[in-house]
């Protein structure tokens, strides 16, 4: 069983990693994001971001996951930026709780590319500044961490 934990800005590719990692598994998968929160109050099909809603999309994609690890689903993808230790903290308690191996797999990509192909309209300079969290984000060297570079 395995939990994988994405990293990146909006746009490096995370979805896209998270969906064909999924498609490759043999195993029975889940994908959590907060993206999934803000699809709901767009009816489904339309991504509709309210920025005071981020606490209840967070908490939802949350629960989503401990219900995911407390049914054995065994691969858990989270699907969310995690730029800092607290935010990728929560998964990896509750993943290894529940007896998962845990990877962070950090997606970089180039801000201005990530600037022109995210779907969620986020400005190069949030963008820039996500990435500069990330580049400084010290995991615990016990954390299993992979880079991997998008296109």
């Amino acid at each position: 069983m395995k939990v994988i934990i994405l990293q990146g800005v909006p746009g490096s590719g995370k979805s896209h990693y998270a969906n064909e990692f999924v498609a490759r598994t043999q195993a029975k998968s889940v994908v959590c994001s907060a993206d999934d929160y803000f699809y709901q109050l767009g009816g489904g099909t339309k991504y509709a971001f309210d920025a005071r809603q981020l606490g209840a999309a967070h908490g939802a994609c949350f629960r989503k996951f401990i219900a995911s690890v407390q049914e054995g689903v065994e691969v858990v993808v989270v699907d969310n930026t995690n730029t800092t230790v607290s935010e990728i903290s929560p998964y990896v308690l509750g993943g290894e709780a529940y007896g998962y191996e845990v990877e962070i797999i950090r997606v970089l990509c180039d801000p201005e590319v990530a600037a022109a192909r995210n779907t969620h309209k986020v400005p190069e300079k949030a963008i820039r500044a996500m990435a500069d969290r990330i580049a400084s984000c010290s995991c615990p060297p016990w954390w299993k961490v992979t880079t991997v570079q998008a296109g």
